[in-house]
């Protein structure tokens, strides 16, 4: 394989205080002139060059996005559609030289990630450029990577057929094999950690499939946010006609009109037939399961805070800003409308939407659609609310059955030493924890509430769908 590689970081440092003009004398930079506007530029969050690099991927329409994390170093590779968008290193070192911001072409946002993860962020990176199989430009920059030898920087970037790969080191300066812990010391999450939830916070509505250690994030079903959580559960997600009648696409599977029965268990849906949808944007309504409204009834426990709904939007892929709706809230359901934001003005890191008239109509037409959607899908669907053991399948049999058995296991364990102690304290402590817990299916009150809890939830849905006003 022919191979190059370049340290970039040098380079840059070298050419900071004087205008630089290459071999061929095609641009002339001032590069103090760069260094000032990029002093302004801060992304919203240290992190945030994760999402750059997706909406690079995204811009250069590449098939999928892998990103492996490894006890080092995490990689991104993605194979742009057509050859001809694969940057050289010549490319890549003239963008940087230049420190153009404002454009939001492909090539531009990599190199603002590039950038940010090493001025911003502090850590380094490798990147592998190959442009047709058996030829690899190698570019890096920052302290970890510069203090490897050549051989291992491009172990981490090296890889069959034609593409991009970016290598990001978890460790900064002087940390050595300290990296991979010292965050945990200083009470910090760790930095793979945090590149992870940057993804699967705000990637999972790109428009091509992002794997994450081989694990799909583009699926709204497995989202923290709008999918399962710890008290909230996805009941509908439906489709809306955009403003202007544009669509846009996310990997999936965000199906128009899907409905998804209220004892439904995580298992049966991740087996659903997966299709990616298009549409001008979506509303995903969640609700209280029935198993956790059960028991705060028994428990007469209604001091709970209500979740907030709130408006998402897309551009280029990911999430760029979160809008709090202002709205009525309900401890038993929330609703999350997500908007495309195409074309939408936004400052000069792209990840805060300006307050337009634009995006004000996007905004009000889409809180509008929802309200139809939710009010027509909540009369609609009136057997999704159905509670009984016949709503079950074989599947969310054994997986509950399984789920409670674990939770068992994990009791048993923390009662042993009170075993020891006296059998019978032991006894007690262990059936009043799985008691206080609520094992839902397990008990005749949450056939019995059926009625109870269908109508408790189609009127908080239908109240959210009933109330207007947000701050946009």
């Amino acid at each position: 394989m022919a191979e190059s590689e370049f340290d970039l970081g040098r380079y840059l440092n070298e050419q900071a205080s004087e205008g630089a003009l290459d071999s061929q004398g095609e641009f002339t930079v001032d590069q103090a002139r760069a260094a000032r506007k990029l002093a302004r530029f801060s992304m919203p969050h240290e992190y945030s060059w994760v999402l750059k690099l997706i909406q690079a991927a995204v811009g250069w329409e590449s098939g999928e996005v892998r990103v492996h994390q490894h006890r080092l170093h995490t990689t991104f590779t993605f194979v742009p559609g057509s050859e001809h968008q694969i940057p050289t290193a010549k490319e890549v070192v003239s963008l940087m030289l230049q420190g153009q911001l404002e454009s939001q072409e492909p090539l531009n946002r990599l190199c603002i990630a590039l950038r940010s993860l090493v001025e911003q962020t502090g850590l380094s990176f490798v990147v592998g450029l190959c442009l047709q199989e058996g030829e690899q430009e190698t570019l890096f920059a920052g302290p970890d990577v510069s203090g490897m030898n050549s051989a291992d920087r491009k172990g981490w970037v090296t890889f069959e057929g034609r593409g991009v790969r970016v290598a990001v080191s978890h460790q900064m300066r002087g940390e050595f094999y300290t990296g991979r812990y010292a965050p945990r010391f200083m009470q910090r999450k760790l930095r793979d950690v945090e590149i992870a939830e940057q993804l699967i916070q705000n990637a999972f509505t790109s428009p091509i499939p992002i794997f994450l250690d081989e694990r799909s994030i583009t699926d709204p079903i497995q989202h923290p946010e709008i999918g399962f959580t710890e008290f909230l559960r996805p009941l509908f997600i439906l489709g809306m006609r955009s403003l202007n009648g544009q669509t846009f696409k996310t990997a999936g599977p965000f199906e128009d009109g899907l409905a998804v029965p209220v004892r439904s268990t995580l298992p049966r849906l991740e087996r659903m037939e997966r299709r990616s949808e298009e549409a001008g944007g979506w509303v995903v309504v969640q609700v209280l399961p029935p198993e956790v409204w059960v028991q705060r009834e028994r428990m007469n426990d209604r001091h709970h805070d209500a979740p907030t709904s709130h408006a998402l939007w897309v551009q280029d892929g990911v999430v760029v800003e979160r809008t709090p709706l202002l709205i009525h809230k309900t401890s038993l359901a929330r609703f999350t409308l997500i908007l495309d934001a195409t074309g939408l003005e936004t400052d000069l890191t792209g990840f805060s939407l300006k307050k337009t008239d634009e995006k004000g109509d996007r905004f009000a037409h889409g809180l509008i659609q929802a309200k139809k959607l939710m009010k027509e899908a909540v009369d609609g669907h009136p057997d999704i609310f159905d509670t009984s053991r016949d709503s079950l399948t074989e599947e969310d049999r054994k997986y509950l059955n399984s789920k409670f058995g674990r939770l068992v296991s994990r009791r048993a364990v923390l009662t042993l030493p009170f075993f020891l102690w006296n059998p019978l304290l032991a006894g007690g402590v262990l059936a009043g924890g799985l008691l206080l817990h609520g094992v839902g299916h397990l008990f005749p009150q949450v056939e019995a509430a059926g009625e109870k809890y269908r109508e408790a939830t189609q009127k908080a849905i239908r109240r959210l769908a009933g109330t207007s006003g947000a701050d946009f």
